[in-house]
């Protein structure tokens, strides 16, 4: 399996970012769009990303995650106040707007999940 790559783009915090001890957000600023064309190559410095789009309720629901599966221990993925830049060449291969999405990076034990209800 080659390299896998995408296109670069910032990421955005807020200020209520809460990344949690494993998201990608907690020190990535950048990130590698995957699924929409570009050359960029994705390291450790700018973790893959890939957008979700579920249907619920008669709305569309768009966010990104990582392209890693989230560990078999943990719960998630879950939004962190980070956000990812989708610029107009993503947006268009993607179908959607350029605008900044929310990045659902944060993850938790089960213990923790459950204590924050």
């Amino acid at each position: 399996m080659g390299e896998q790559r995408g296109t670069r783009t910032e990421v955005i915090v807020s200020v209520n970012h809460g990344p949690g001890e494993e998201g990608i957000s907690r020190t990535a600023r950048q990130v590698v769009i995957i699924g929409a064309g570009g050359n960029d190559p994705v390291t450790e410095q700018t973790p893959a990303v890939r957008l979700v789009t579920r249907e619920t309720i008669g709305m569309t629901l768009q966010h990104f995650e990582p392209a890693e599966r989230v560990a078999a221990d943990r719960m998630g993925y879950m939004a962190s106040g980070a956000y990812v830049v989708v610029p107009v060449a993503v947006a268009r291969a993607l179908d959607v707007y350029p605008a900044a999405y929310p990045l659902h990076d944060r993850s938790e034990t089960r213990a923790d999940y459950l204590a924050n209800d």
